[in-house]
């Protein structure tokens, strides 16, 4: 009866993992699992850009839930400025890597926002875009822009 009970939990589980609205769980149970038709575009600025601040980004998604990051069904957006390129951070997509870290100067859009508006100084800065679950953690496969390079003048 004991092996049947934990049979039971042990399918129960599997499958709640993969079942979440189109997301499930990688074996590690740290990263979430994106839909593999998810995208990400940049919209503003173009890379290369020279503008004047404050800088407006525009981002939009396909095929890939934008919200609150309270909300565990939907993802969110950090604006990730004047730092390595994310593809140095992400040693691969193993499923037991959770991802680049996060610090306090990366900018949360924590309510599901697809545009921002930011002041940066004069002068070149690096900005890229990366996709974050609930618990602001990298997705698994990590989802996120190309690195961008603006002048603001």
């Amino acid at each position: 009866m004991k092996q049947k009970i934990i049979i039971f939990w042990a399918i129960a589980m599997a499958v709640f993992a993969t079942t979440t609205n189109g997301y499930s769980a990688d074996p590690s149970g740290i990263r979430t699992k994106l839909p593999a038709e998810a995208k990400l575009n940049w919209v503003e600025p173009k890379n290369n850009a020279t503008t004047s601040g404050p800088v407006i980004f525009t981002f939009s998604t396909e095929n890939l839930p934008i919200g609150p990051a309270k909300n565990a069904a939907t993802a969110h957006l950090h604006i990730i400025v004047d730092r390595p390129d994310i593809v140095t951070m992400v040693k691969g997509d193993s499923a037991y890597n959770p991802g680049p870290q996060l610090l306090p100067k990366d900018i949360h859009l924590g309510n599901g926002e697809l545009e921002y508006k930011l002041e940066l100084t004069p002068g070149p800065h690096t900005l890229q875009i990366l996709i974050t679950d609930h618990d602001h953690i990298a997705h698994f496969p990590a989802l996120f822009s190309e690195q961008r390079r603006i002048i603001v003048k």
